[in-house]
């Protein structure tokens, strides 16, 4: 039960819920952020002006190819990964 206070007596009607919800069950809160995608990406190699930009704080990089095939009517899809990693390999872009 919650403790009398001064203002517990100007309450006519209390809800039995009150002390139902006092442990937070939050551990975690996510954001995504969406930006437009950038065609200069999709190509096989990085733009020049991006990897000397990045290439001080992440000056690893990987290229990748990723293929996803459909089944039916769906076609292949082929994109290109550029994954940029920190000096400790802590931190990836």
């Amino acid at each position: 039960m919650t403790p009398n206070w001064n203002a517990d007596k100007l309450v006519a009607i209390r809800s039995k819920n009150g002390d139902k919800y006092k442990r937070n069950f939050l551990h975690q809160a996510v954001c995504e952020l969406r930006f437009p995608t950038l065609m200069e990406l999709g190509e096989p190699r990085p733009p020049a002006t991006l990897v000397k930009t990045l290439r001080k704080e992440y000056p690893y990089l990987e290229l990748g190819n990723e293929v996803s095939l459909g089944i039916g009517g769906n076609s292949s899809n082929n994109t290109h990964t550029h994954i940029f990693r920190s000096v400790k390999n802590t931190w990836s872009v």
